[in-house]
């Protein structure tokens, strides 16, 4: 039996960053495994970003991230905060994050006590989102002098 691998994100205006973590991630759950997506609300997402975000509403990036090949599920979740609720209803084998936004949090905490793995991928320094929306946002100020 395949492992489960989870993760969570915005997934706003996904990049080859974005795919790149997905391919890790489904690989790291094997052929046989499942890799699971949650991608906050709209309200959550507008709390931690700004009242411009997320650029891309929940319809549409669960449209987008299901029709990616390394995701088995999409979920909807609503919120950081309590997205121990959503682990715990999924039981992973492992969760997937980038970067280090999880040291010292409760996936780590939730990893160790359900001997659990978490598996951290290197963030793309050079791709994000918010890079994304700043060049089109400068793109646009140039445009329009």
């Amino acid at each position: 039996m395949g492992k489960i691998v989870f993760a969570s994100g915005v997934f706003d205006i996904l990049h080859a960053g974005h795919i790149g973590f997905f391919k890790k991630a489904k690989k790291f759950a094997g052929d046989d495994g499942t890799f699971i997506v949650a991608t906050h609300d709209d309200k959550s997402i507008s709390a931690a970003k700004g009242e411009n975000r997320p650029v891309n509403k929940a319809a549409d990036r669960i449209e987008v991230l299901n029709s990616i090949k390394y995701i088995d599920a999409v979920i909807l979740w609503n919120g950081w905060e309590n997205i121990q609720e959503l682990v715990m209803l999924i039981k992973p084998d492992f969760i997937v994050v980038s970067g280090k936004e999880y040291k010292n949090k409760f996936v780590e905490q939730f990893c160790k006590e359900n001997r659990n793995g978490l598996k951290v991928f290197p963030r793309s320094k050079r791709l994000s989102t918010t890079q994304i929306i700043n060049k089109i946002q400068l793109a646009s100020v140039k445009t329009s002098k």
